[in-house]
Formats: C-alpha cells, structure tokens, sequence
C-alpha cells in the first residue's frame, strides 16, 4: 500500500541542473484511485544517462530504450554526501507498506543525467490527485 505522509495526494516536482537540464513536471506518488498499487517515482538509467519516472512499488523496472534496470533517485550513490547530524528534510516522501519503507527524497544534490555532476535538485512545485 503506496500513502502519502499526510493524505492520498502525489507530488508533482521538477529536476533542475545548473547545466540546464530541466525536467517536465513529475507526478510523483500516486492518487486516490492507485494508492494501493502505484508509487511513480524518479529513476535514471545509468546506461542512457535518462530521467525516467518508474514505479517504485516493482521489484526492477527497466528503461524502455535499452532494457537495463534503472535506479531510483533513492540509492545514496545518487546523492551528494549528507552530514548526518543535519539531516535535510524531505523535498517529497511516499510511504510504502507491506514492508517496502519509504521513498524520500532529501533536499540534496543528485546525478544529474545530462552533465554527470551531482548539482541536479529536486524541488516541489504541487500536489495532484
């Protein structure tokens, strides 16, 4: 089961690099009808350096163009290096039952897809249902 922290409503975010990489809107999390079964989430394959959205509630999601498993924003080797005793807070978290935890994303810095530096952000623009 896919809740958000304060209600059933999704994110919608945007990543932005000082390269100039900038994404669409994400709609993050899932709405009220797909709560349960669906966590849209930001994802890159490393291979075609691509920003995807993929569902974060299945076990490997694949890139369309090359069929490499991508990976979600998620893994702390996508994000710059955190001071533990500050830990940021979340620009959006979704949490998972059955197990699964939570997908946060901290106000950090990211691999960018486009430069391949960690300057790219994700910030939050709006919530969707």
């Amino acid at each position: 089961m896919c809740l958000w922290l304060v209600d059933t409503m999704g994110g919608i975010i945007r990543a932005i690099c000082k390269c100039g990489f900038e994404s669409d809107k994400i709609f993050a999390g899932s709405g009220f009808r797909n709560f349960q079964t669906v966590c849209a989430a930001p994802a890159i394959c490393l291979n075609c350096r691509r920003l995807l959205i993929k569902d974060y509630m299945k076990k490997q999601e694949k890139c369309p163009d090359c069929g490499r498993e991508v990976t979600f924003y998620t893994d702390p080797s996508l994000q710059a290096q955190m001071n533990e005793s500050k830990k940021p807070e979340d620009i959006f978290s979704w949490h998972l039952s059955d197990g699964m935890g939570d997908f946060q994303l901290p106000n950090t810095q990211y691999l960018c897809p486009k430069c391949g530096k960690m300057t790219l952000t994700f910030i939050l623009i709006g919530n969707w249902d």
